[in-house]
């Protein structure tokens, strides 16, 4: 009676096991809304992507499995867009209005070559987390990113535009963002004319100033490494008592390393003993 007990114990949890398993499964196996699936193929055809990025993004393919790209399971719906750093360029399309559940949206590293930052995002009203820093924007922050009342993320390497919601947050809410300037941050900005700060590529001043120092800084290594291995090729006297140095290193090593060791050895026969 014991056995049959157990035993019908045993099937009942492989039973309900299955079972959970089953329905998590077919949880887990709802399809990518067909709706955020158009929109995002009509964003798509707007951008250039140089690096084929968004090659997966077909027409014949569920949009759950398409890189770079989050949706709920449960519901089906996009709610992230991770488009960082991939050299991204061209039209950002209002299609992106029909992604009513998208709460994160990151395009930043980026080059939309000096376009104004697009005023539809301000309606957007899913958006928790928006990122559009190094992108190469130009113009003004659009005021109507101060509708965005759900956002806990912002970052757009601008000044923060003055009379919208955004001067209501604190300053931790920009915590992360040190490119940010203006009320309600301590930073003040400073007012240059953008041609003076940037070059024809879109670079800043500073980032020439530091790729011309490691340009030197590598120039400067080069020379001097084959100046000393210069001089060991052709000199003979020079070669000769470099090489005998590291001989005499390596047994200075190799006699130092043994005698530790035996030391060591000693002291833990001693206290062994």
């Amino acid at each position: 009676m014991g056995a049959s007990f157990v035993a019908h114990v045993l099937f009942l949890l492989c039973f309900f096991a299955t079972t959970f398993s089953f329905f998590l499964k077919a949880e887990s196996n709802v399809s990518c809304n067909e709706k955020d699936k158009q929109a995002l193929l009509n964003f798509k055809q707007g951008l250039s992507d140089p690096f084929g990025v968004l090659s997966s993004w077909s027409d014949q393919e569920d949009c759950s499995t398409w890189d770079e790209v989050v949706y709920d399971n449960k519901t089906g719906q996009v709610t992230k867009l991770h488009l960082n750093y991939w050299g991204f360029g061209g039209e950002i399309s209002g299609s992106l209005l029909q992604l009513e559940h998208l709460n994160y949206l990151d395009l930043s590293g980026n080059d939309f070559n000096r376009t104004p930052i697009p005023t539809f995002l301000g309606s957007m009203a899913s958006l928790t987390h928006l990122d559009l820093r190094w992108s190469n924007f130009s113009g003004h922050i659009p005021h109507q990113l101060g509708h965005l009342s759900n956002l806990r993320y912002l970052d757009l390497a601008g000044k923060i535009p003055l009379g919208t919601q955004l001067q209501t947050f604190d300053a931790l809410s920009y915590i992360g963002n040190p490119q940010l300037c203006g009320n309600p941050l301590p930073r003040n900005c400073i007012i240059r004319e953008e041609s003076q700060n940037r070059t024809s590529i879109g670079k800043t001043e500073e980032d020439s100033n530091n790729y011309n120092f490691y340009i030197g800084m590598g120039v400067g290594f080069a020379v001097g490494f084959w100046a000393i291995c210069g001089v060991l090729f052709f000199n003979w006297n020079w070669r000769h008592a470099y090489f005998r140095f590291l001989d005499d290193m390596k047994d200075w090593v190799y006699v130092t390393t043994v005698l530790n060791v035996n030391w060591l050895l000693e002291k833990l026969r001693s206290c062994h003993l």
